[in-house]
């Protein structure tokens, strides 16, 4: 029996969607109806001005979404979403990532429950389609809701109305709700050619001029730039999970039809009708009610966690909220050149305090550092500063109580 194809579903016009507050209440319920947990890591929030990445960790594959120390275990300003009373444009840009969390989970759980959910364990599907629950997050969050609020998108920026107007004078551009755009976004994130993002702009069919030119050419850079970083990092992932020497490599895989279940996927939020988003909701929740860690088989989960002999794993890739003391008092002390594992390793032990506890002077070693990292030459003398810093954090642990957490092993850190 022949799928049927998608195409002849009439694409509604972006006027026809559900409101982007009944779309955010939709991803609350789907938060509550299907068990996604919103955990709080022992690191906090403003680490991000003096140039470090987010130090929550991603843990999809966990079915949870990460909070900093102090925050609530809990979607944000839930009670507010789940009454109506707060809207997409009041959330603040650290929630809206909360959300693009939570999207990815919406596609582990997708892909699970359509494929099997033993499929994680397979490198060719975990690399596909992890790269699909990046470009679900920029489909569904920033392309069909938040281009429609006042923050103009997340991932990626722009504004639906100015790309409506710009369809009215380059027609081949596709519509931010339709399947083509899905397709469009989809087989790039999966690493193959489409014209939309790397063809030149001035010729046919787009042959944009003047500042439609160059307002395409800046959103187009961006996707460029996050799209080939995301197929890199994935790759990088995957290695770490699998226990293989890291390979410099960018995935490309080619999935003709896997937009389809995209473009799907994003409609259950943002245009399906009550009775057929409830009917959908329901049928995933019994899909994954009781799921486990959908890597808890692969090498690394496998592996017994490093004692205070063990080798320093890759901090990119490792929450060292999963290690005790006395084995991160082994990896600072071996930290002694400047690498990206360690690193890492670094910004997340001096999440574990608040930026605004450190003395001036500290803070200026670490700024300088996460400076630094971006160049070839490293700072070494806030290399060495920073190691310090980290040193005192975990001689402090012990006093603080802090209990191992073997299970948060597997967590992506690069931004």
């Amino acid at each position: 029996m022949r799928r049927p194809r998608i195409d002849s579903i009439a694409v509604p016009p972006s006027g026809a969607l559900l409101p982007p507050d009944e779309s955010l209440r939709r991803l609350l319920r789907y938060a509550e109806a299907t068990g996604v947990r919103f955990e709080v890591v022992p690191r906090h929030a403003g680490w991000s001005a003096l140039g470090l990445p987010d130090l929550r960790g991603f843990a999809p594959q966990r079915r949870v979404v990460r909070r900093f120390a102090g925050q609530p275990a809990e979607f944000p300003r839930r009670a507010g979403v789940a009454a109506g009373r707060v809207k997409l444009d009041a959330l603040a840009t650290p929630e809206l990532w909360l959300l693009h969390d939570l999207v990815h989970v919406v596609w582990y759980d997708v892909a699970a429950a359509t494929f099997g959910a033993e499929r994680w364990r397979e490198e060719p599907f975990f690399l596909e389609h992890h790269l699909a629950s990046e470009a679900l997050a920029v489909l569904l969050l920033d392309y069909q809701l938040l281009a429609r609020t006042r923050h103009r998108g997340l991932a990626v920026e722009f504004d639906a109305r100015v790309w409506d107007a710009m369809r009215r004078r380059l027609p081949a551009l596709p519509a931010l709700a339709s399947l083509a755009m899905a397709r469009a976004l989809a087989d790039h994130y999966l690493g193959q050619p489409v014209a939309l993002f790397r063809s030149p702009l001035q010729r046919p069919p787009l042959r944009a001029r003047g500042p439609d030119r160059a307002r395409l050419a800046r959103w187009r850079d961006h996707e460029v730039s996050y799209a080939d970083k995301q197929r890199w990092y994935v790759r990088r992932w995957w290695d770490d999970l699998a226990g293989r020497p890291a390979r410099d490599q960018r995935v490309v895989v080619d999935d003709p039809v896997l937009a389809e279940l995209l473009w799907l996927s994003a409609r259950r939020f943002t245009a399906d009708p009550e009775p057929a988003f409830a009917a959908w909701l329901a049928s995933v929740a019994r899909a994954v009610r009781g799921a486990r860690d959908r890597f808890r088989d692969l090498p690394k989960m496998r592996a017994v966690p490093a004692n205070a002999r063990g080798a320093m794993p890759d901090f990119r890739f490792t929450d060292a909220a999963a290690y005790g003391a006395r084995a991160l008092t082994r990896f600072v002390e071996a930290a002694v050149e400047p690498s990206a594992p360690a690193l890492f390793l670094f910004w997340q032990l001096l999440g574990e305090e608040a930026p605004s506890r450190l003395v001036p002077a500290d803070r200026r070693a670490v700024a300088r550092l996460a400076a630094s990292v971006q160049t070839p030459a490293p700072d070494r003398a806030a290399w060495t500063r920073v190691r310090e810093l980290c040193r005192r954090i975990v001689a402090a642990m012990p006093r603080r109580r802090r209990r191992a957490r073997p299970g948060w092993r597997a967590a992506f850190f690069l931004p």
